[in-house]
């Protein structure tokens, strides 16, 4: 029986900017929260940085990086969202293992979401 993944990597969008608690906040943290994760890594668009600094600010308990996009509108390209999503994974592997991390890419733009799968 393998164990349970360890690390947790979500895609973080904007979700809806009038209602950001209900539609972005409250589900990555439900999401963070269902696991027992050693490590959990948020990219963030350039644009959503803010928000996943927030996240991290409501699981201070747990050891959250963030990795956002190095340049702004690079979250609806799908090239730049793999280069970079690659590059964090690739450094993942090597720290935890490929069956340790498990990934979440429900809250990022379509390019983000095709780009961590």
């Amino acid at each position: 029986m393998n164990p349970s993944p360890s690390v947790l990597v979500l895609t973080v969008g904007t979700g809806d900017v009038d209602k950001l608690e209900e539609t972005l906040l409250t589900p990555l943290r439900k999401s963070i929260r269902h696991g027992d994760w050693e490590q959990v890594v948020l990219l963030p668009s350039h644009f959503t940085a803010d928000n996943a600094r927030e996240v991290q600010s409501r699981v201070a308990d747990l050891p959250v990086r963030i990795e956002p996009l190095p340049m702004a509108g690079q979250e609806e390209d799908v090239d730049a969202c793999f280069a970079h999503f690659d590059s964090v994974l690739r450094t993942l592997r090597t720290e935890f293992g490929s069956k340790q991390i498990a990934a979440d890419f429900t809250r990022g733009t379509k390019a983000m979401s095709a780009a961590l799968v």
